[in-house]
């Protein structure tokens, strides 16, 4: 079937009859994509029997040019040209029958099946392709047309257009819109503006794609810094979602395929020309299973998936479109799901300064394949994109009972585990992520390989997870990680009761509310909230941080001056930066003298009024919608909002300490490494001296730094240094409250 000829022009090419040859498989794919191309030639010959020999010899003008794609299209062929024609289509029918009777992988004809292409589709790829494929062909057609080597819209049209109605149909197969252009199979260089100039776009087949008719099937060189293709091995089980979710995002890309068959064999095609993607948004936290479960279903369905490297993308800006394009069309090459990790970076709100978005969603739109979008900014994500997204999974925290399993699902058996470990009080104590108790893991295994223990002790996986809460910097809050205990608290029996029961609450919060489904009957409950109201020094912030350390979490403690500005919304600013960052870091939240920043409303008779009822109003919403622990602490109870009073579960007013109580704040303070005279009596110090806990403090360290300067051998705190010390703290408070209600020294 190798039409190569040494004849200049077509007519005197002796016409030799073709006999097709008996039918069989094709042995090779080359074998098949050299039976396409010399039917190409044979179809390019018939085309050039139409140019008279007179015109054929010298350069053609534009004008003779378009006068002659018009004459082959509407003039009668000559009977050369019909011969040509009808071994072309003889061969094309053996080359069919063959086809169907061949086992092994026909690249082109899969790229064909991929792009669902037609057959003039298909004879215009192959007519650009044919000389960057085989030489020889480069060669023939150079002495047949000089145009065919570099081929153009018209070339195109005059070579497979064989009537009028067929070229004008022909024009349509050119536009953005078509498959061979819109999914980068042909690149088209456009020129110019003009009717003449659209005939004369010069058509090109990227290496990409000659490479994949050649059986050469790998991911693009321009695309290989930007994207990987992985093979999955991650099983469906191995996530942590509800079941319903998983099977329905494994349905919908499962039965993809015939979804867009049943759309075209329906006419949806017709009505509806663009929406043939399936396109999915996963949207949720950092490590809840966005990127697990792309792989899961890519794995379950036989697929790989294409993942796309979007912060390299986005730096190569000028040349995004070219790259989505080939993206889109690498996705059908691979059949592969196609992955957008952190899809905010291309397709962020306009409003935020991403002019490029019109363009970037027509390109989505015209894609007709799987596609998967990931982010945990949804909120920033421009709102065009909805409804391009066919289905939206939202993925939440999860629950007590979920990160138990996640837990489970990252120890494997043969990880040896002491007896000590406890996975549901991991699971309670640490409201991590997927990601996050993954990293606790392998952060828990080296911790033991380091210390050279046998067995992943619970003390390894505690301290694993607690690495895992990130602190986030930030200038106007100090992150802390208290070490004081619910012990170290002196308060009266019953008190300290209730600050326990309200940990253990805080604790089973998730489990009551997620596990056991009763946030959807009750609501919007917000978190749990403590207000510590008593005098200075009593124990407020102590009891905060104890509870803080209780529950294992970082402390985030809000000073007014952190918080109140003197500018205009700026306070309301601070409060909502406060709450986004113990979100970020689990923390609870502490806000002394709460009764400045939750003052009771007044009714508004300037605007200093209306922005401090804003003000008011603003924390209140926050604390309410935050799903931590915040702990507020006032001496000044009764200037309180009366609206707080429905947020708050736990509701303490700290009393003065009695004798017997500042007795155990002495001797707690003072601890067992102290170095103490014999003549230390705490008892006596709690009896005689009316002080708070606060002040006990201040004594304790005046008395220490005092025994620290003596003579080496005679350091040691004594009970006269003691007494010293807490009878300033008893003139310091006289003098206090004399200089507070008089104004003098």
């Amino acid at each position: 079937m190798n039409p190569i000829s040494e004849h200049p022009h077509p007519e005197s090419i002796p016409l030799a009859p073709w006999t097709a040859p008996p039918l069989r498989p094709f042995r090779s794919a080359l074998e098949h994509l050299e039976a396409l191309i010399a039917r190409m030639a044979n179809l390019a010959a018939a085309h050039l029997a139409r140019i008279p020999a007179e015109r054929y010899y010298r350069e053609k003008t534009r004008g003779e040019e378009i006068l002659e794609a018009v004459s082959f299209a509407t003039g009668t062929p000559p009977p050369f040209t019909e011969q040509r024609w009808a071994i072309a289509d003889a061969q094309l029918e053996w080359i069919r029958a063959a086809e169907a009777v061949t086992t092994i992988d026909l690249p082109f004809r899969r790229l064909a099946a991929a792009f669902d292409l037609s057959d003039i589709e298909q004879d215009i790829l192959l007519l650009v392709a044919a000389p960057k494929i085989d030489p020889r062909y480069e060669e023939y057609f150079q002495r047949i047309d000089r145009e065919i080597v570099d081929p153009t819209i018209r070339t195109a049209i005059a070579v497979l257009g064989r009537s009028f109605d067929a070229c004008v149909t022909m024009r349509k197969l050119f536009s953005r819109d078509n498959k061979l252009i819109k999914n980068s199979l042909l690149l088209a260089e456009v020129r110019g503006n003009g009717e003449g100039d659209f005939l004369h776009v010069a058509l090109e087949v990227p290496r990409r794609i000659v490479g994949e008719v050649l059986g050469e099937s790998h991911v693009a060189e321009e695309l290989v810094a930007l994207s990987r293709l992985r093979t999955s091995n991650v099983q469906l089980d191995q996530v942590v979602l509800p079941r319903e979710v998983k099977e329905t995002v494994v349905s919908l890309v499962r039965n993809h395929e015939e979804f867009v068959q049943r759309r075209q064999a329906w006419g949806l095609d017709d009505v509806i020309p663009y929406g043939r993607a399936l396109i999915m948004l996963f949207s949720g936290p950092p490590g809840t299973g966005k990127t697990m479960l792309a792989h899961a279903v890519a794995s379950t369905v036989n697929k790989r998936l294409f993942c796309i490297d979007l912060p390299k993308l986005v730096e190569e800006r000028a040349s995004v479109e070219s790259n989505l394009d080939a993206i889109f069309r690498e996705a059908r090459l691979l059949d592969a799901v196609l992955f957008f990790d952190e899809c905010e970076q291309i397709f962020l709100s306009r409003s935020l300064g991403n002019d490029a978005i019109p363009v970037l969603l027509t390109r989505l739109e015209q894609y007709d394949g799987v596609a998967i979008l990931a982010t945990n900014r949804e909120e920033t994500l421009d709102e065009a994109l909805a409804r391009r997204v066919v289905a939206k999974i939202d993925f939440g925290k999860p629950t007590a009972s979920a990160r138990e399993q996640i837990w489970r699902k990252h120890l494997p058996e043969a990880l040896p585990l002491a007896d000590d470990v406890d996975l549901p009080k991991l699971a309670e104590r640490f409201d991590l992520t997927g990601g996050y108790i993954k990293n606790a893991v392998l952060t828990a295994v080296l911790r033991c390989v380091s210390q050279g223990s046998e067995q992943v002790r619970m003390e390894d996986l505690e301290s694993g997870a607690r690495l895992q809460v990130r602190v986030t910097p930030d200038i106007f809050q100090k992150l802390q990680r208290p070490d004081v205990s619910l012990d170290d608290v002196v308060l009266p029996a019953p008190m300290q009761d209730r600050i326990a029961r309200f940990v253990q609450s805080a604790r089973a919060r998730t489990t009551v509310l997620q596990d056991w489904g009763l946030g959807r009957n009750l609501g919007n409950i917000g978190g749990m909230t403590a207000l510590f109201s008593g005098p200075s020094g009593t124990g407020k912030s102590m009891a905060a941080e104890a509870i803080a350390a209780a529950l294992d979490r970082l402390l985030i403690r809000c000073p007014l001056s952190s918080v109140i500005s003197k500018y205009v919304g700026e306070t309301s600013r601070n409060i909502a930066s406060l709450f986004q960052v113990a979100r970020e870091n689990q923390a609870v939240l502490v806000f002394d003298e709460a009764d400045a920043l939750l003052a009771r409303r007044t009714r508004v008779q300037t605007s200093n009024d209306r922005f401090a009822n804003a003000e008011t109003g603003a924390l209140l919403s926050e604390i309410e919608r935050y799903e931590g622990v915040v702990v507020l602490t006032t001496n000044l109870r009764e200037a309180l909002d009366s609206a707080l009073e429905r947020r708050l579960q736990l509701r303490l007013t700290f009393p003065f300490p009695t004798a017997p109580m500042r007795t155990k704040i002495w001797r707690r303070l003072l601890g067992t490494e102290t170095p103490l005279g014999a003549d230390v009596d705490v008892r006596k110090l709690g009896r005689a001296y009316e002080l708070s806990g606060g002040s006990i403090r201040n004594a304790v360290l005046a008395a220490a730094l005092e025994a620290a300067t003596a003579p080496l051998g005679s350091r040691i705190i004594t009970q006269g240094m003691l007494e010293r010390a807490a009878a300033e703290q008893i003139d310091q408070t006289v003098l206090t409250v004399h200089v507070g209600e008089t104004g003098e020294a």
